[in-house]
């Protein structure tokens, strides 16, 4: 692994997890391979969300454990974290890796 600073490495997208940000700055996603990087952006409220999923879906307890790691549930848990922070989920632009 390269290294990162403590703030970098705060805002490098592994497998599993997801980022919320609603300032402007970089987002570091390594190593996506066959797995999909996944980047909502709401344009009004410059909101944007990543996720780095490994797996298209899940059995519900591991999903809700862990949401990051499936794409069904990332997009949920990425729409909804938007929407609590004053965005229009109807706003929403979509970029897939």
């Amino acid at each position: 692994m390269p290294h990162f600073s403590p703030k970098e490495r705060d805002r490098l997208v592994g497998i599993g997890r997801i980022v919320l940000s609603d300032r402007p700055e970089i987002l570091l996603m390594e190593g996506v391979g066959s797995c999909l990087g996944i980047v909502l952006f709401e344009p009004e409220k410059k909101l944007t969300a990543v996720a780095h999923t490994l797996l298209p879906d899940g059995l519900p307890e591991k999903k809700e454990k862990r949401p990051g790691k499936y794409v069904v549930s990332a997009i949920e848990a990425m729409q909804s974290g938007i929407a609590e922070k004053g965005g229009d989920t109807g706003l929403i632009r979509a970029k897939l890796a």
